[in-house]
């Protein structure tokens, strides 16, 4: 109940209140738990070896939190335990004790995740998180302005900056590679933006940039976030300098003529920074 009851942002909402039939490998409903992100693996695209890993687009369950349940009453029945009903939501009953519990991973390490695999359905959550804790209307409208609010309490210059959602998937977002530069910058220069500084794909180790480079001299030194869409390609990020110093920088091309060649400048361009 944590995200109440509009989970899914109006650019990406069907008129039966889902996700959106184009988006379902990209996006599912905002939910406080999931397994594997939603994605749901088959014998055409097995699950990765590394459960931290997102190899690939699968198809997301767009029920994500009875995916859990079920699973979990599956577990316990498999263990001799008697489930006498279907899974459901329901509150907790007013002076229960918990049997056992789990830890999740932090909050920093969930948003390296979300940033190395261009997770929309977390970026989302991300926003959603940052409302509630600003006590804003707990809602997907809610979370951009509480984005926003948040960039300018911190100086970040948001002028031009248009949110749909949290994540950019939706039609309609805009904004400046200002923008993102500043908050490139400022990850890097103040602590409590370390996450998001470090925590950002790594060509040629990590993330969906793995690939991103035309030199192998540069695998490791930069930390870059891609933007991928059907008519822009762009890219974010800081860069370890061979001659010391690290730098920040934002690209961002819009309806290029060539789609392909326009990403592949993007990775020649990155790979030269290290000189800089």
């Amino acid at each position: 109940t944590l995200f109440g009851d509009s989970r899914i942002p109006t650019g990406l909402r069907n008129a039966d209140g889902g996700v959106l039939g184009e988006y379902t490998t990209y996006f599912t409903s905002v939910s406080s738990m999931a397994i594997d992100g939603g994605r749901q693996y088959s014998d055409s695209m097995p699950a990765p070896a590394n459960p931290d890993d997102s190899a690939g687009y699968p198809e997301l369950s767009q029920h994500t939190a009875a995916d859990v349940a079920a699973t979990f009453s599956g577990l316990l029945q498999q263990h001799g335990i008697t489930v006498e009903a279907e899974p459901a939501a329901h509150a907790a009953p007013q002076g229960a004790s918990p049997i056992a519990s789990v830890s999740s991973a932090t909050l920093s390490e969930i948003l390296a995740f979300m940033l190395r695999h261009s997770d929309n359905t977390l970026a989302e959550e991300f926003g959603r998180l940052t409302a509630l804790a600003r006590s804003e209307n707990n809602s997907p409208e809610g979370a951009t302005k509480a984005v926003r609010t948040v960039l300018g309490n911190l100086k970040i210059d948001i002028n031009g900056l248009t949110m749909a959602d949290c994540s950019g998937l939706s039609p309609g977002s805009q904004l400046t590679v200002r923008t993102l530069a500043a908050v490139q910058q400022r990850n890097l220069t103040v602590g409590d933006g370390a996450p998001a500084a470090e925590g950002l794909s790594v060509a040629g180790l990590v993330g969906s940039a793995r690939k991103r480079y035309t030199s192998d001299d540069v695998a490791g030194l930069l930390r870059v976030k891609t933007g991928s869409l059907d008519t822009v390609t762009s890219m974010a990020g800081n860069v370890s300098r061979t001659h010391g110093g690290a730098l920040s920088f934002a690209v961002v091309i819009n309806n290029p003529a060539d789609y392909w060649a326009a990403s592949n400048a993007i990775s020649a361009f990155i790979t030269k920074l290290v000189e800089l």
